[in-house]
């Protein structure tokens, strides 16, 4: 590939780029087994935006000796 042909591709990509002036909002919802359900975050509807994190409770194959 050419310098030239190169510098076209390039400039082809950055025309394509558009900005975002609404970004999403990005959410970590974090829910501990380990602390009583009281605990816990209240979670209503999940977007494609959230990111769940479940931390089980320890079995008993993977508990400390």
């Amino acid at each position: 590939m050419n310098k030239v042909a190169f510098l076209y591709s390039q400039n082809q990509r950055l025309n394509s780029i558009e900005r975002v002036f609404a970004p999403p909002k990005l959410n970590m919802i974090i829910v501990d087994q380990n602390k009583p359900e009281e605990d816990w975050p209240i979670v209503d509807k999940l977007t494609q935006w959230d990111l769940l994190l479940t931390i089980e409770k320890p079995t008993e194959a993977n508990r400390p000796l």
